[in-house]
């Protein structure tokens, strides 16, 4: 099994979360823990398979498509961190 790497939100993608999980609550407070509870899962796998993302749109970065929602893990790979920088909508216009 390969090493683990250690994972890191940016205060940018933990922004995204927060706007996520608010979007969510205004209509169950459930499916907005359910959402956040699969965003988290997911970049929680990055640990142990950090190449299991697409190359990004940008040079250095990845992407996560998280299959059960409209979201995508944009990170990087650096020595033994994996570093998630956003946290986008599929249909959101790509910032870097």
């Amino acid at each position: 099994m390969p090493a683990r790497k250690r994972l890191e939100w940016s205060p940018r993608a933990g922004s995204d979360l927060l706007a996520i999980e608010n979007f969510y609550a205004d209509f169950s407070q459930v499916t907005a823990g359910r959402v956040i509870g699969e965003i988290r899962q997911s970049a929680l796998r990055l640990e142990t398979y950090p190449a299991i993302g697409r190359p990004g749109q940008f040079r250095g970065t990845r992407e996560l498509v998280i299959s059960s929602y409209p979201f995508t893990l944009v990170y990087r790979i650096t020595g033994s961190r994996v570093r998630i920088g956003r946290v986008l909508h599929q249909h959101q216009k790509y910032p870097e």
